[in-house]
């Protein structure tokens, strides 16, 4: 720390204030307004030298005082920037944003954390020391360059000054609202702490699938672990409150995700949209998604859901009308439609006309391309060949694995091939159902593991075979070994 007895040009503050005060006795008394001007200035030095000797003490002079030590450190960086400030100021608003309020009614200007701190108490006194201060409001109050500032503004401007250096209340009142704003600053970031945390409890639930009820233990593991949770939202209930808005935001940053061109292209995202009817709590539904190009994702081909809109009529051009205000919701255009998927329905009813058409989107002929999904047509492909005669086998197959299905999967037969899997030194895989709600494609699956686990399903039919021969008088063995002959000759 420099001493206050040297300036960084060697010049002593003793001397400089003896220079001002002989250039203040020299003025004479009759003077115009551009010297009251230069007058004003000499002051304004005059009362920052006064304010430097009194903020920076020599350090011989230093006592080890809390509370003077104090008072010193309100005087930062930010006040001497405002006292600077002060002196270049040419307009009421630069005084106000260092602050201050100006009432119009009472021509006033008032110090905002003084007025603040007054609010308590007794006002009736006015004064620099109040942070209160007058100045009409029928006087210009914006001034140009080439301007000479009125005298009730410059002597504004003066008090404004005493006050930043002279009044102890108001330092003292600027560190208690330092200390109230750092107070609810800690608060708030304790708030949005604990908010973020919960915030992602539920979105685990969201995105696992896991049941409210779950949200209170993990909050407890949270809480257990040192976490912020805060004190409110740790019901069960707070994720099902919670969900409408992570809706709302989910929304809104697909709909800008799409309403944006993307610097790899230059183009809006294209979708591939795709759509099929199920019934869900007795209300038809149309379950809308796209599978759309989104760069620095993990996967450069992303599937995003749409909604599930309910569908009052199932005519094409209802389904098209359907599908467009929901794409309308999310910030989708027509030129960003370069395809579509639906099952065989949805080509009947005629819903991809009804996209082209001006009606909806008025998409150029023979621009899109619409697919009739495959899974969906593989079905048709099956339902149809295994009514033919000459792929009865295929029918006959299926009945087996049904009947292997039922035999295998409970109880105590569902041991016997795991243990004959043991004999044979292979992994067991699990027999898998047969649906008839599914795609065609899923009955390979069931092929493939009883394929797979045939030399422990015939270990299993030879030993109940076996066991009806070592018991011939028990008749239920009799049966499940005719079962037994029966699907081993299949």
């Amino acid at each position: 720390m420099r001493s206050v007895d040297r300036d960084a040009g060697g010049m002593s503050d003793k001397a400089k204030l003896d220079q001002i005060l002989e250039k203040l006795s020299n003025i004479p008394a009759n003077t115009n307004d551009i010297v009251l001007t230069k007058l004003d200035k000499l002051q304004d030095q005059l009362t920052d030298l006064q304010s430097q000797m009194k903020v920076e003490p020599q350090i011989a002079d230093k006592q080890p005082n809390k509370s003077s030590d104090s008072l010193t450190n309100t005087r930062s960086a930010d006040y001497t920037g405002s006292i600077k400030r002060i002196n270049t100021i040419r307009c009421l608003k630069e005084l106000i944003d260092l602050g201050f309020i100006y009432d119009d009614n009472t021509s006033e200007l008032m110090c905002f954390v003084c007025h603040q701190s007054c609010d308590s108490k007794s006002t009736n006194s006015t004064g620099p020391t109040d942070g209160v201060f007058t100045y009409p409001h029928d006087i210009k109050q914006n001034f140009d360059d080439h301007e000479n500032l009125p005298r009730a503004f410059i002597n504004l401007k003066k008090s404004v000054k005493r006050h930043f250096i002279d009044s102890i209340s108001h330092q003292k009142n600027v560190k208690t609202e330092e200390e109230r704003r750092a107070k609810q600053r800690l608060l708030e970031n304790r708030n949005e702490n604990a908010g973020m945390n919960l915030g992602r409890l539920c979105m685990k639930l969201y995105l696992k699938g896991c049941p409210y009820a779950d949200f209170e233990d993990d909050v407890l593991v949270q809480k257990m672990n040192g976490t912020t949770v805060g004190e409110l939202n740790h019901s069960r209930k707070f994720p099902a409150a919670f969900r409408p808005f992570v809706s709302k935001a989910i929304v809104r940053r697909v709909s800008d995700f799409f309403g944006r061109k993307l610097s790899q292209t230059g183009h809006l995202p294209v979708v591939n949209i795709t759509a099929d009817k199920a019934t869900y709590k007795h209300n038809t539904r149309q379950f809308f998604s796209c599978v759309t190009v989104m760069p620095g994702a993990d996967k450069l081909l992303q599937v995003i859901s749409f909604g599930q809109p309910i569908v009052k009529s199932h005519t094409g051009f209802q389904l098209a009308m359907n599908m467009k205000e929901t794409m309308d919701h999310l910030d989708i255009k027509s030129c960003q439609i370069e395809g579509g998927s639906f099952d065989g329905q949805y080509f009947h009813l005629g819903v991809q006309k009804a996209l082209e058409s001006p009606a909806v989107y008025d998409l150029p002929p023979n621009t899109v391309l619409w697919a009739w999904d495959a899974l969906h047509r593989s079905g048709l492909v099956d339902t149809h060949l295994c009514k033919e005669e000459r792929f009865q086998w295929v029918v006959d197959d299926t009945d087996v694995c049904s009947q292997l299905f039922r035999m295998f999967n409970w109880g105590q037969n569902h041991e016997k091939p795991i243990e004959a899997s043991v004999l044979w030194k292979f992994h067991l895989k699990e027999l898998v159902k047969l649906s008839e709600t599914r795609f065609a494609n899923s009955r390979r699956q069931v092929y493939l593991n009883i394929h797979h686990d045939l030399p422990a399903i015939i270990t299993c039919l030879e030993e109940k075979i076996l066991l009806s021969h070592q018991n011939p008088s028990d008749g239920k063995l009799r049966e499940k070994a005719s079962e037994a002959k029966e699907l081993k000759g299949k």
